[in-house]
């Protein structure tokens, strides 16, 4: 590997110190070899690179993504290198796609049917194999999902843990994170996470309070039990002794709970606590999710692929149905995603939109398409208040997540919401009336890095790896809407991952160089 001087930069290093103009030179081993201000003699390295005045920081860090498996079918993953994201955090909201057995195997294979991808791995380290095999674009750090381990041991039924099932999952989860996963997620509106209990997460996370390693959390309720969900995410964190304490896409939902902003800020910012707390959110007003999770009980406690199942038997599509038809929020969904052909001219609208295109009401609608396609079928919901996202996201502990996985840009595997391709650029812009640059560039960076143990990432000093982005902030935007979500954002002039060029803006270079990285911690467990 060559040296590589960029010279002519603002330097904004992570760290939240103000930007000063200086150069940085990759080492051959693709890591910092010197950053500052020295003026340096580009004949004397193998490569130079003007930066023409443009900003120099450390690859940006998707702090909540799900490219888990969608990876294998998009590596070169050109969406996010355009934002300038160079690591990407999966495995969220209790959803990973490890460990497997043959409690989980068939759902599983089910839910990441559409990529077609083998799902010949069992564990943390079977599936870090693969995703090293296949050199993605960006970097993977993957989670273990609570709801996959506790579907493991126990299926996806609602049924209470034994002693023996505790016992299991704790050595299933200390397993996978000696073998490197980050920390786990919570995902408890999902299913099976719904069905546990306080208790039993206090007694199932113990080895993930002897690693050391962060805990995250999809909470109970996002609306109208939103504090009392943080407060049980709070409780499981001190029990399970856990360092760190990470809330998953920070929102309060629904209009009605727009008022419990400040109790939420409040208890975001806590410092009294024997954890730290940190959080992420995306910067949009509608969230996305399974199309499905209008679905009272009892076809909402199956998963998806159970859902479609259930939907052909003509008695139960009409009970649904007509449960359906009593429904009353549907100008607050958006069809995001399916791939029933009848549906895809009009995926991007709201149900009000598609009902008199088609004849038919929402309900029918609905059902048709959770009958025929459960699985693939993706939902955006509304109820977000746009002052309440603005206070979240100025917190100083605060990350950006797409809460997306990464596609195909020819719509072949499915339609992202816009947060997919514009996430980075649009929290960096709204920010920008707020917060110094070298604050929104360390959320983007060394906050995310330090939450995920990333020690060698998210800071330009000596010695890190050379993820890097050359962007220029004026020129920093997205493109992508719900109608044309598969807009690359602008601005970001290269990009570097360990060391090497990624990304150039002028001559897409989608070089895959990625890996899977594992935390920088040595557990311990006593």
């Amino acid at each position: 590997m060559k040296t590589t001087l960029i010279y002519n930069a603002w330097i904004i290093d992570g760290t939240n110190t103000p930007p000063y103009r200086g150069a940085l030179v990759i080492g051959k081993h693709g890591r910092i070899l010197y950053v500052g201000t020295d003026t340096l003699n580009p004949t004397q390295f193998d490569c130079a690179v003007d930066a023409h005045e443009n900003y120099l920081c450390p690859g940006f860090i998707n702090t909540h993504a799900h490219s888990d498996v969608s990876i294998f079918t998009a590596p070169e993953a050109p969406e996010s290198l355009a934002q300038g994201i160079t690591t990407e955090i999966c495995g969220n909201c209790g959803i990973s796609p490890f460990p497997v057995t043959s409690k989980n195997r068939a759902a599983l294979e089910k839910r990441y049917a559409r990529y077609n991808v083998k799902m010949d791995w069992s564990d943390f380290s079977t599936y870090a194999a693969k995703i090293r095999e296949l050199r993605p674009g960006v970097n993977i750090v993957s989670l273990l999902g609570h709801n996959t381990l506790r579907a493991a041991v126990m299926g996806y039924g609602n049924k209470a843990a034994t002693e023996n099932h505790i016992a299991s999952m704790k050595m299933m989860l200390r397993d996978n994170l000696d073998q490197g996963a980050a920390g786990v997620s919570l995902g408890l509106l999902y299913i099976p996470g719904k069905f546990t209990t306080q208790d039993e997460l206090c007694a199932t996370l113990a080895p993930l309070g002897d690693a050391q390693k962060v805990i995250t959390a999809h909470l109970r309720s996002e609306g109208d039990s939103l504090l009392e969900s943080l407060q049980e995410f709070y409780e499981i964190a001190r029990a399970a002794a856990i360092p760190r304490c990470h809330v998953s896409h920070a929102k309060t939902a629904l209009p009605h709970n727009w008022g419990k902003i400040d109790d939420f800020v409040t208890q975001l910012s806590r410092t009294d606590l024997p954890f730290e707390i940190s959080a992420d959110r995306y910067p949009y007003l509608e969230g996305v999710t399974s199309l499905s999770i209008i679905l009272p009980p009892p076809l909402g406690n199956l998963v998806d692929s159970e859902i479609q199942k259930a939907l052909q038997s003509p008695e139960t599509f009409q009970e649904t149905y007509e449960t359906l038809k009593t429904f009353s929020k549907w100008d607050g969904i958006r069809l995001v995603d399916t791939q029933i052909p009848e549906y895809l001219p009009y995926l991007g609208e709201m149900m009000p939109e598609i009902a008199p295109k088609t004849g038919k009401s929402c309900a029918q609608i609905t059902v048709e398409i959770l009958r025929a396609d459960s699985v693939n079928a993706m939902a955006a919901f509304g109820g977000l208040s746009h002052e309440n996202m603005v206070k979240i996201l100025n917190l100083r502990n605060v990350a950006c997540g797409t809460d997306e996985n990464i596609k195909p840009t020819d719509y072949s595997l499915g339609r992202s919401h816009p947060r997919g391709w514009g996430s980075i650029p649009r929290f960096f812009n709204i920010l920008k009336p707020t917060l110094p640059i070298e604050t929104i560039v360390y959320k983007l960076t060394a906050l995310p890095a330090r939450i995920y143990g990333l020690k060698s990432r998210g800071m330009l000093i000596d010695g890190n790896v050379a993820d890097l982005v050359l962007f220029d902030p004026q020129n920093f935007t997205d493109h992508a809407t719900f109608k044309e979500p598969h807009q690359f954002a602008t601005g970001i002039k290269r990009v570097w991952i360990d060391g090497k060029l990624a990304w150039h803006d002028e001559h897409p270079i989608l070089s895959r160089y990625g890996t899977l990285v594992v935390p920088d911690i040595n557990p311990s467990h006593g």
